[in-house]
């Protein structure tokens, strides 16, 4: 069985401008043969309209790929595209029109905004009805040749769809020799603010760490602790750490009166914390006046943060108590969301 291959519209643009070309020269020498036009002539017209078709073609390569960035920008992002069409292609993601007599395959519109040491990126891609599931799951690391995406997103007015993507190679993680080192990085973001890695910098909100064992849950989190304990504004911190394991012993250490392990604890310690958190929305609200959509962080309140660990084991000991139990723990989870 003979299978066609599928053309893209750029493809069929392509084979048209060569059919073009080769139709000037056929029909240049047939005129020269019939009419005896100058040889000289004859090639000086031929190789203008073939520097015209070129040249149009060349602008047309360089628009696309932002010449204006550079060469070297330009020839990545060709590549970069070039390889995502085809995986598009592929996959299936095109819609059939016809050019002339063909029919050809439209890809969505593909663009790429490299970061000036080309370490990482954003590609464009254009949504549409018909491929806004397909985009949504599609997987394109396999198609970037050395980059790894790693978060993907849609546009606010869902025209396109953004995927972030950084070099494999590419070290994100920071290494301290020391623990001056270390609050050296940590100054260097805001009293309200928590450093991931050398690329990743999060506003102090509400977190939820998720791996498998192993995957590194822990370590992150005593690099918040860290984080936290050294901040120009002092952290009122809770631990609750139904395991008793890493996450109790520095908070006996760090604050033994906000630490618990045991069930009944641990509620009290919920209790403990949602009365806080109910006291300091009374003194914003004293606030407020000031600064109408402001929070503890525009009046330079100490942040009060609950850590923690484990939460599904809690959740596993929560099950089996009474009704009344589980409502008042969903109540209290609830006035923290």
């Amino acid at each position: 069985m003979i299978m066609n291959r599928i053309q893209t519209d750029r493809q069929e643009k392509s084979t048209v401008a060569v059919i073009i070309l080769a139709l000037c020269v056929i029909f240049s020498m047939l005129f020269s043969y019939v009419k005896n036009f100058p040889l000289k002539i004859l090639l000086l017209c031929v190789t203008t309209v073939i520097m015209l078709i070129l040249s149009f073609a060349l602008f047309g390569w360089a628009i696309r790929n932002r010449i204006d960035r550079g060469l070297k920008y330009a020839w990545k992002h060709y590549v970069l595209v070039l390889r995502l069409r085809k995986e598009l292609l592929n996959a299936g993601i095109y819609t059939m029109r016809k050019i002339g007599v063909e029919k050809v395959a439209v890809i969505p519109w593909i663009t790429v905004n490299f970061a000036p040491d080309f370490k990482s990126g954003r590609i464009y891609i254009k949504n549409s009805i018909q491929f806004h599931e397909k985009l949504a799951k599609i997987d394109i690391s396999s198609a970037l040749g050395g980059y790894v995406v790693e978060q993907v997103y849609l546009t606010d007015n869902e025209d396109h769809y953004y995927y972030e993507f950084y070099d494999a190679h590419y070290e994100k993680r920071l290494v301290f020799q020391s623990f001056g080192e270390f609050q050296e990085y940590s100054d260097s973001t805001g009293d309200y603010e928590l450093f991931i890695d050398r690329d990743t910098t999060l506003s102090l909100t509400h977190q939820l760490l998720v791996g498998q064992t192993g995957s590194g849950k822990s370590y992150a989190l005593f690099g918040y602790i860290l984080q936290m304990l050294g901040k120009q504004i002092p952290y009122h911190l809770y631990f609750a750490d139904p395991k008793s394991s890493s996450i109790e012993l520095l908070g006996e250490k760090i604050s033994p009166d906000n630490t618990a392990s045991d069930f009944e604890g641990i509620v009290s310690l919920l209790e403990r914390f949602v009365f806080q958190m109910e006291e300091r929305q009374k003194e914003i609200k004293k606030r407020l006046s000031t600064m109408i959509d402001g929070d503890y962080r525009d009046f330079d309140l100490s942040p009060h943060v609950l850590i923690f660990d484990e939460f599904s084991a809690f959740s596993q000991q929560l099950a089996e108590k009474d009704k009344k139990q589980r409502d008042h723990v969903a109540v209290c989870l609830h006035r923290l969301s």
